[in-house]
């Protein structure tokens, strides 16, 4: 069963794997070639799409986002060096810029929650997409495809904290509005690979453990 079950894993992996290779082949045809001609790419506000609990926010000017960790690193002793960094909570933040609406308020787009309710206020989904036109990094390609292939470059779950408006003589009215996130995921095609016994003959092979013992006073 258990071995059934890592081939399982083995396979999803490599299927994963598989299809972010199709991906960039796509987009960006011989991109693992270093002597292929390629357009790199670049983001850029105008094919980005904002959504906040499935729906399309309007008139958006800017958003950004952030997402850390806090890391502490373990001290040990007779040695000045870190052993080891200890990962504490994630912090996930964004803050957006839109132009007001005067008959919808914030509430109605679920960038604030209601007054009577912010206690119990659902958590929101909010999501950038970027819209890839079809044959763009293709250097070759004669047109482009009028329907983008949309991509997800942000997704996160949370709520919004905190927001500010104003009303300026000879401005346009502008609506800020900060994000804190439980949940995050980026369009990236990720897999992990523990130091197995491999990696560790490799190491001792090399004479790099010996190394770092010799440096950091390190009992492995």
């Amino acid at each position: 069963m258990a071995n059934d079950t890592i081939d399982k894993s083995i396979s999803n992996l490599n299927r994963a794997d598989k299809d972010y290779q199709d991906f960039n082949e796509k987009f960006n045809p011989n991109w693992s070639n270093p002597a292929a001609g390629k357009i790199p790419y670049y983001t850029t506000g105008a094919r980005c799409l904002i959504k906040i609990a499935g729906k399309q926010l309007a008139i958006c000017q800017d958003f950004r986002w952030s997402v850390s960790y806090n890391a502490t690193p373990i001290q040990t002793i007779d040695t000045p060096f870190a052993w080891d960094i200890d990962v504490g909570q994630v912090n996930i933040q964004a803050t957006l810029t839109k132009i007001s609406n005067p008959t919808k308020g914030p509430e109605a787009e679920g960038i604030f929650p209601i007054m009577a309710a912010a206690v119990h206020q659902p958590m929101v989904e909010l999501q950038v997409l970027y819209g890839v036109p079809q044959g763009l990094n293709d250097v070759n390609a004669k047109s482009y495809s009028k329907e983008p292939v949309w991509l997800s470059l942000f997704f996160a779950r949370g709520m919004f904290v905190s927001m500010s408006n104003n009303a300026t003589l000879g401005q346009i009215g502008q609506l800020s509005a900060n994000f804190v996130g439980v949940a995050y995921q980026h369009y990236v095609a990720q897999n992990f690979t523990a130091y197995g016994l491999t990696a560790m003959a490799q190491e001792l092979a090399d004479g790099t453990q010996d190394a770092i013992k010799n440096v950091t006073g390190g009992f492995l």
